[in-house]
């Protein structure tokens, strides 16, 4: 599929070589989540249409189709293995987790507690740990061995969710309207009942309406990304969680969910855009160095790959993207 190879750096001047290298159109419906599994091989897409598809980023082909039509499915996340996903039931009667062998196509165990859709899935890095974030209001904690929840948190707001690159501790954001301010918390994974060890609140900029739609920690531990639904998208420092800048040029009028992505390096920072654009800013200086124009419809979705210098992103479309070799 062309040069994917791990020793090429990724640096203002390849990621302005960016060209599309594939397009599939299989999904019928807006794409909602796509994620890279951890080694860089696989894609996983699910859409508004009740399929995931899996693809193999170095072949350039889709290696497998799964329908969820009775459930639905969003925030499709991979596990430590290429074998396995989590990803979240959309149906209006089923909130639960759905844990899936995506080898055999086989569900090896069901997440239940939340009274309301799942909006947010965060795998830890470092064990079989995982959080969700629902729309009923809480942050919930999980063992991928055990259907049995192992903790629970309240919030004000509907919740956000990330693990920090280290697993040690977690972030959770939600906006109050009651307050007119975004909250973020971060708690120690391992004493999360404690209580926060860090407590931030942000002013909201946008209408009362505005909710957090993302929060993300870059790999290199320096820094958060907030995205909300007016389409602000905020660059946080992750030691005191204080705002260091906006990230300009997202349009969002319809207020849809716009995944955002650090890279590999934590040096720059990619969203999709209303308008069909893929937007590239460099973390330090917030300039946007880049656009990938060409998507048809809202760009819900755009990601790094972490092992490859490759990106995907998605619209009811998705497309890998690689540096132009010619």
């Amino acid at each position: 599929m062309g040069e994917t190879t791990e020793e090429v750096q990724m640096t203002e001047a390849t990621l302005k070589q960016m060209k599309k290298a594939k397009v599939f159109k299989q999904h019928e419906k807006r794409v909602n989540c796509i994620d890279f599994s951890m080694d860089g091989s696989y894609l996983i897409s699910s859409g508004d249409d009740e399929a995931l598809l899996l693809y193999n980023c170095l072949e350039g082909t889709i290696h497998k189709t799964i329908k969820s039509k009775k459930y639905g499915c969003g925030f499709v996340r991979f596990t430590h293995h290429n074998s396995a996903v989590l990803y979240a039931s959309k149906a209006h009667y089923d909130d639960s987790i759905r844990y899936l062998s995506v080898h055999d196509n086989r569900y090896l165990r069901y997440f239940k507690g939340h009274r309301h859709r799942v909006c947010c899935l965060a795998l830890s890095p470092i064990n079989d740990t995982f959080i969700s974030a629902a729309k009923d209001d809480t942050v919930r904690l999980w063992d991928l061995k055990s259907n049995q929840c192992a903790g629970l948190l309240r919030t004000k707001g509907i919740p956000q969710v990330a693990f920090d690159p280290s697993g040690v501790c977690f972030g959770v954001a939600y906006s109050e309207a009651k307050t007119y301010k975004h909250h973020v918390k971060l708690f120690d994974a391992r004493r999360f009942e404690e209580g926060p060890f860090i407590s931030v609140s942000l002013p909201m900029t946008g209408r009362a309406d505005s909710e957090i739609a993302q929060l993300k920690f870059s790999p290199n531990t320096k820094h958060m990304l907030l995205s909300t639904y007016d389409g602000s998208v905020m660059l946080l420092d992750a030691f005191d969680g204080s705002k260091i800048r906006d990230l300009p040029g997202i349009v969002n009028t319809q207020k849809s969910e716009l995944e955002c992505s650090f890279s590999p390096d934590g040096e720059f920072i990619c969203a999709g855009s209303e308008d069909g654009r893929v937007i590239i800013w460099q973390t330090e200086t917030g300039k946007v160095v880049h656009e990938l124009g060409g998507h048809a419809f809202p760009v819900s979705c755009a990601a790094f790959n972490p092992r490859y210098l490759q990106m995907a992103s998605a619209c009811q479309n998705v497309v890998l993207w690689l540096p132009d070799s010619t």
